[in-house]
């Protein structure tokens, strides 16, 4: 399990709560992502990590993942820039005119 603050253990909480099932107990914490994952290879219970995160250990059948009906877990992405470039980022500007990756948000302060 992540530590607490971790956005990944809120988001899997808020999921049993609104599922309404028991948060389950956690015996072993970790602060970040690689070392759940090495938890999981090591056959200690299951955790919540980012399929990229993941992607060539279920390739190589290291780990399973489990999908389950009727729950769709989605994460949003932050695109971060330093508050004072007044240049433009060619790439930054390219990422943010994709199609299909939106709708994208500008926050009220800078």
């Amino acid at each position: 399990m992540r530590e607490e603050g971790s956005s990944t253990r809120e988001k899997l909480f808020s999921l049993f709560t609104s599922k309404g099932i028991k948060k389950p107990t956690v015996d072993l914490q970790f602060s970040g992502v690689h070392e759940a994952i090495q938890m999981i290879k090591a056959g200690y219970g299951i955790t919540l990590v980012p399929r990229d995160a993941v992607q060539q250990s279920l390739e190589r059948e290291d780990i399973g993942r489990v999908y389950i009906e009727g729950i769709d877990i989605i994460r949003p992405v932050v695109v971060c820039k330093r508050a004072n470039d007044l240049e433009e980022n060619m790439t930054v500007n390219a990422f943010l005119q994709m199609k299909d990756i939106g709708p994208f948000t500008t926050p009220a302060f800078n």
